[in-house]
């Protein structure tokens, strides 16, 4: 009997052991250093502890090197002991940990990974996957940590929803408010500043400055999103936002330059973390196309940009023929072909091969577009020019 209550009591005791060593990993917070000299730290807040690395399968990787080296990234599987603010999209850090020490300590930031998925296990809990490159790192413990970027993240997500609730009862004037609130307690969460940057959209093109402004900011915190899906669509309504600003032609060229980089970034960034789609295909042709006009004629990479639109466009094709903005870039973009052809000039080959493609998705364009909707003069114009 005196066996068995002291197993019983040596099992509580574990129990409550693990429970005090879990809560104080949640809330433990250590100081990460950049450079090995000085004394400038980052707060951060302890995820987990690095289980394996791996080499990613030659399939996720085309990278290739002269030298014959192994550039393939590597697969890090991490133990998360604090779930809490860990998402998908993410970049967590790799911070040195003693191997001795039983706390986590100070220590230099030694890599960085993306997190690409969170899982469960039966045996060892819940784990995430990140990708990265490790390298320098071997097979040495490290600690993984999220940057803690404000202790008031939370309230702030908070006053998000409810200026959610508030603008989908059409109550935008509170909602605003909400979302000020929010941005004053974190302004480094970019939730709040995408659904204000919505909201100012909604106002018309007098608030595109401050449209673009708040876009801008959850574009500098990107990282932090409070989910995958938000900041799917935030990658979608800034390429639109980028779209209607280079359409409207009120920029000045030096604006109108940034715009188009911004673009081709948002699109890498996103394909990078949702895959290749149509939405960032038929966009980044467009982006592309834009961009070879923009160009300096004397610019060594002017026809490269126009010979990656097309590529961009057909690319695109394979996923859907069914978008007006998909028939309307690639009639832009055929159009190069006629530049200085007038219908008293003799047609060559590539003129003739162009127009076929130009009348194709002009005809198709004409009809998927839906009663009422204007036809843009650019598509008009050229559309009489080969008739």
């Amino acid at each position: 009997m005196k066996v068995i209550l002291s197993i019983i009591l040596l099992i509580v005791c574990m129990l409550s052991c693990t429970s005090i060593s879990a809560q104080a990993v949640e809330d433990e917070l250590v100081f990460s250093f950049r450079k090995y000299k000085g004394t400038e730290a980052q707060r951060m807040i302890v995820v987990g502890e690095v289980v394996s690395i791996e080499k990613a399968e030659l399939l996720e990787s085309k990278s290739t090197s002269l030298l014959g080296l192994d550039t393939r990234p590597d697969n890090v599987v991490v133990k998360i002991l604090n779930p809490r603010g860990v998402r998908v999209g993410q970049t967590l850090y790799l911070v040195e940990k003693h191997p001795d020490h039983r706390q986590f300590r100070n220590g230099n930031i030694v890599g960085e990974i993306n997190v690409r998925s969170i899982f469960d296990t039966t045996f060892f809990g819940k784990q995430l996957r990140g990708v990265g490159f490790t390298r320098m790192i071997e097979n040495r413990p490290m600690t993984v940590v999220r940057p803690l970027i404000t202790e008031k993240t939370e309230e702030a997500l908070d006053l998000k929803r409810k200026a959610d609730a508030l603008a989908y009862q059409d109550s935008d004037a509170e909602a605003m408010k909400f979302l000020k609130k929010a941005i004053a307690l974190d302004p480094k969460l970019p939730d709040p500043h995408y659904a204000l940057g919505l909201m100012y959209k909604k106002e018309g093109n007098s608030w595109n400055v401050s449209s673009l402004g708040e876009f801008a900011l959850a574009w500098k915190y990107k990282d932090s999103f409070s989910d995958s899906r938000e900041k799917y669509n935030f990658y979608q309504n800034y390429l639109s936002l980028i779209r209607e600003n280079v359409e409207l032609g009120i920029t000045s060229p030096k604006i109108k330059t940034d715009m188009l980089k911004r673009g081709l970034e948002i699109i890498k960034d996103s394909e990078s973390h949702f895959g290749k789609r149509f939405e960032t295909s038929v966009t980044k042709a467009w982006l592309l196309y834009k961009s070879y006009l923009n160009a300096e004629p004397r610019d060594i990479s002017k026809n490269l940009l126009w010979e990656n639109s097309i590529t961009a466009l057909q690319e695109s094709e394979s996923y859907s023929k069914n978008s007006l903005l998909y028939h309307q870039t690639a009639i832009l973009i055929y159009s190069e072909y006629l530049n200085g052809w007038n219908p008293g000039k003799q047609k060559t080959a590539d003129i003739a091969r162009a127009m076929d493609k130009i009348k194709f998705h002009g005809r198709t364009y004409l009809t998927i577009n839906p009663p009422g909707n204007t036809v843009p003069s650019s598509i008009l114009d050229i559309l009489e020019l080969i008739e």
